[in-house]
């Protein structure tokens, strides 16, 4: 039994790793769905990130697109496809 307890022991360090790593992936996928929400609260009239191809896409598509700008925008990698385009967003 002390065998299997010392196989799972991964450490502190570890832990820490796989928590930020969790938080990081639900703040993207908090981010990715409010980036949708907003473009689809916007008007008619008001131009949104979704003009164009991408409105007429699945909502799965939709969601990679959004979690996408997400990930580039958390990272700071930069971009420059996509962009906020009215106050919402």
């Amino acid at each position: 039994m002390k065998q299997a307890a010392s196989f799972f022991d991964l450490g502190v360090k570890f832990e820490r790793i796989f928590f930020f790593m969790m938080i990081s992936i639900m703040a993207t996928h908090i981010s990715s769905c409010l980036w949708i929400f907003f473009s689809q609260l916007a008007s008619e009239d008001d131009v949104t990130w979704m003009d164009g191809s991408i409105k007429d896409l699945p909502l799965k598509e939709q969601y990679l697109t959004a979690f996408y700008f997400t990930i580039t925008t958390f990272s700071t990698v930069g971009y420059g496809d996509i962009s906020a385009n009215n106050p919402y967003e």
